[in-house]
């Protein structure tokens, strides 16, 4: 449920950015200030969609899902809950989420 969750987050934030990006392009090339303006309320999904992937990925490595590679690879269950929560970004792919 996490990882679908997560890959979830990952796909809205792609579209977010993608559909952002298109408004921004257009308005430009067509010297359109409204679809300038209306690119920036894209930025709105892309951060909501950072949250909620971050919010899985901690959900994961409190529950110690370790059906995920990255809870797999950062997280153990002797690890006290302050490191556990601290592990989300101590890798690369956490801290490219962050």
């Amino acid at each position: 449920m996490t990882s679908v969750l997560g890959n979830s987050a990952a796909l809205l934030g792609f579209l977010a950015s993608t559909g952002g990006l298109l408004f921004l392009v257009v308005g430009l090339v067509r010297k359109r200030t409204d679809l300038v303006r209306a690119s920036w309320t894209w930025v709105w999904g892309v951060v909501a969609a950072a949250v909620i992937g971050f919010g899985a990925m901690e959900v994961a490595l409190l529950r110690h899902d370790f059906s995920l590679q990255y809870v797999a690879d950062n997280g153990s269950r002797s690890t006290p809950l302050l490191y556990t929560i601290a592990s989300a970004w101590s890798a690369l792919e956490g801290s490219i989420l962050l």
